[in-house]
C-alpha cells in the first residue's frame, strides 16, 4: 500500500525473509513447525531503575532454574534479560514471582533488586531458543532470527544475523547469475549456513546445557579461572570476529 491507499502489487525473482523469529513469511509458505512453539525457557526483559550502574559492562548471573543478563545503558537505567524453565513458572503473577521468590537466590541480584525500580513494561517471549527452521523455498531465503534463534547465553545472535545475511548475498548472486531461483537451488545456502554455524552452534548448546545446571557449571567455572589460556580460548572461539571482504 502506498502512501494514498492504493494497494499495489509487486513482483520480485527472489525474496529476503528478514522479519525475526515469528517471521510471517516462514509461517505463510509453511517452514514452520509444532516444534517451534514448544521449549524449555521462558525469556523476560526487564528495565530497571539503579543506582551506581556500570555503564557497558555485560553480566551473566545464576539463578535456580535459570540465568540472567544485566547490562548497563548509560541513562541510570539497566536491561535485565531472563531464560527461565517454563516449569519453574507460576501461571500467574510471573514478574512478581521471579522479583520476590526466585532472582532473590543469587546474592548479587537480590542486591541489585533491592536498589532497584522497575520502570517501563515487563516483556517476554516463548520459546527462548528453536531449533533453526528450512530457510529456503523457491524464490525465498531466511536470514536472521527468521531462519535460526540462539539462546541469548554466548551472546552471538548479532554475529548468526549479519553472517546468514553474506551467505544469502553469495547465494542470490550464483542465483541471478544462473538464472535459477528454484528450491533446489537456493538450498545451498543451508547447506552454507550449517558448514559455517556448526562450531559456534556446537559451542553455544554446550553453555545452554551447562548453564541450567549449576552444580555442573559452578566447578567448570573455577577451573576455567585457574586455566586462562582454557576461558581465553573458549572466548576467542565465541567472540573472534572475522576479517571484512
Amino acid at each position: 500500500m502506498n502512501h494514498s491507499g492504493t494497494i499495489s502489487e509487486l513482483r520480485a525473482d527472489i525474496l529476503i525473509g528478514a522479519d525475526g523469529r515469528n517471521s510471517w513469511l516462514a509461517h505463510r509458505l509453511g517452514l514452520t513447525g509444532a516444534a517451534e512453539m514448544q521449549g524449555r525457557s521462558v525469556g523476560f526483559q526487564l528495565r530497571l531503575q539503579v543506582r551506581d550502574v556500570t555503564h557497558g559492562r555485560v553480566e551473566i548471573h545464576l539463578f535456580p532454574g535459570g540465568y540472567a543478563g544485566v547490562v548497563g545503558l548509560g541513562d541510570g537505567t539497566v536491561n535485565l534479560c531472563l531464560a527461565v524453565e517454563k516449569e519453574k513458572l507460576p501461571h500467574q503473577r510471573q514478574i512478581e514471582f521471579l522479583w520476590n521468590s526466585c532472582l532473590p537466590h543469587n546474592p548479587y541480584l537480590k542486591e541489585l533488586l533491592r536498589r532497584s525500580l522497575r520502570v517501563g513494561e515487563a516483556r517476554s517471549t516463548y520459546p527462548v531458543y528453536f531449533k533453526p527452521r528450512r530457510c529456503f523455498a523457491d524464490g525465498v531465503l531466511l536470514v536472521g532470527d527468521a531462519a535460526r534463534v540462539s539462546e541469548p547465553v554466548s551472546g552471538e545472535g548479532m554475529y548468526f544475523a549479519m553472517k546468514s545475511g553474506l551467505l544469502a548475498a553469495e547465494t542470490v548472486g550464483e542465483a541471478f547469475c544462473s538464472g535459477d531461483f528454484s528450491a533446489a537451488h537456493l538450498s545451498r545456502y543451508e547447506r552454507a549456513c550449517h558448514r559455517s554455524f556448526q562450531f559456534r552452534r556446537g559451542i553455544n548448546s554446550l553453555i545452554r546445557l551447562l548453564v541450567y545446571r549449576p552444580r555442573l557449571l559452578a566447578p567448570l567455572v573455577r577451573f576455567s579461572a585457574k586455566q586462562g589460556r582454557l576461558l581465553d580460548s573458549l572466548v576467542d572461539a565465541i567472540c573472534t570476529a572475522e576479517p571484512a571482504r
